[in-house]
């Protein structure tokens, strides 16, 4: 089984989460995806913060 993999989308930075890179971007159809796994640093980049 392949782990989750983090891209976002250069053009609009949507984040996304796939086991393989995606082609395009899911929301705006770009193709300009960069792989963000490495850069990632915890779970709290995908919560919002506490205010």
């Amino acid at each position: 089984m392949l782990g989750l993999r983090f891209f976002a989308c250069n053009v609009c930075e949507t984040v996304m989460a796939a086991p393989v890179e995606p082609s395009q971007c899911h929301d705006c159809h770009d193709e300009d995806i960069a792989e963000i796994s490495e850069m990632l640093q915890s779970d709290a980049y995908f919560t919002r913060a506490q205010n």
